[in-house]
């Protein structure tokens, strides 16, 4: 993990918490131990000793916080237990070793953006990047394996021909292929099951077809990380399931299987018939029905989150 300048290290705690700070103005109590665990990460980061054993800690009970938040009623509410979660993010990165800085940054901004305060957050954030020490590290060279290019290049030009007339969009958008995020059909049913979905035709159809495909946030495909970071949309029910970005979404139907994932909360759901649902978490509380395929929604992932 890079040793973070002091500017760095003020504008990490510039970002995050102003969350906690914003909440607690708001008459909003926050657990001693979420701050606590913020105050650990920052010593770390400035080299003071901190054991792994007591961020895991930290982390596990701000985990078991986060995933018995239910029904939030206020924007108050998931404001606090968002930034719970992202505390929780953050000291777990630190515990096994991650660069968290970038993520601190990103994810401090995001949650105070709202109303009037736009401008004034979005500047915090510009200048909390423009200080880090990530800003100026130069890209990595990197080693490219032929057969594993060549692989890539046929599953992406796969992809591009179930899309028909919008296949293009994988080449135009940058998208990848990841094959380490789906798999077959056997894998992909003993990881519905033990999650608790149904193993609907359509959904290992869908995986077939398009699973591992991964989609670069617009303009992200400039940086050079972005396929080793969670800044893209994820499609694929095998990818989704392994990663943690949702705990278990349904879109409010037992019968609705997520095959996409965006990096800003938002669900692509199929059911048994291959009807492609979509939901926005942070503002919907259940999927809605979209018109057209399982293709053309991916498309449209293409055209909106490419």
């Amino acid at each position: 993990m890079p040793r973070p300048t002091p500017r760095t290290l003020s504008a990490l705690a510039t970002t995050m918490t102003r969350v906690l700070e914003v909440l607690v103005a708001a008459g909003q109590p926050v657990e001693s131990f979420v701050r606590t665990a913020l105050e650990d990460v920052q010593r770390m980061a400035r080299g003071e000793p901190i054991s792994k054993t007591t961020l895991t800690a930290a982390w596990k009970r701000i985990e078991a916080r986060s995933d018995r938040a239910r029904g939030w009623s206020t924007e108050l509410e998931k404001r606090y237990h968002w930034a719970v979660g992202e505390t929780a993010t953050v000291v777990r990165m630190a515990a096994t070793g991650e660069d968290y800085h970038e993520h601190v940054l990103r994810q401090g901004a995001y949650g105070l953006v709202g109303g009037d305060d736009d401008d004034r957050v979005l500047g915090w954030y510009r200048a909390a990047l423009a200080a880090s020490t990530l800003a100026d590290t130069p890209p990595r060279p990197r080693r490219v394996d032929p057969n594993k290019a060549a692989a890539e290049a046929k599953a992406l030009a796969r992809i591009a021909k179930a899309l028909g007339k919008k296949g293009k969009l994988v080449a135009a958008k940058q998208a990848r292929h990841d094959p380490r995020k789906t798999a077959d059909a056997a894998t992909l049913k003993r990881l519905l099951a033990r999650h608790r979905y149904p193993s609907h035709a359509s959904v290992l159809a869908f995986e077939r077809a398009f699973g591992g495909l991964v989609i670069p946030e617009d303009g992200g495909a400039a940086d050079p990380d972005w396929f080793e970071n969670d800044e893209a949309t994820l499609v694929g029910a095998y990818g989704c399931l392994k990663s943690d970005a949702h705990e278990h979404p349904d879109g409010g139907r037992q019968d609705l299987v997520p095959v996409a994932y965006t990096p800003n909360d938002c669900i692509l759901f199929l059911d048994k018939a291959g009807t492609p649902y979509f939901q926005d978490t942070i503002e919907d509380d259940t999927a809605v029905k979209l018109r057209g395929t399982a293709a053309g929604a991916v498309a449209r992932l293409l055209e909106r989150f490419g």
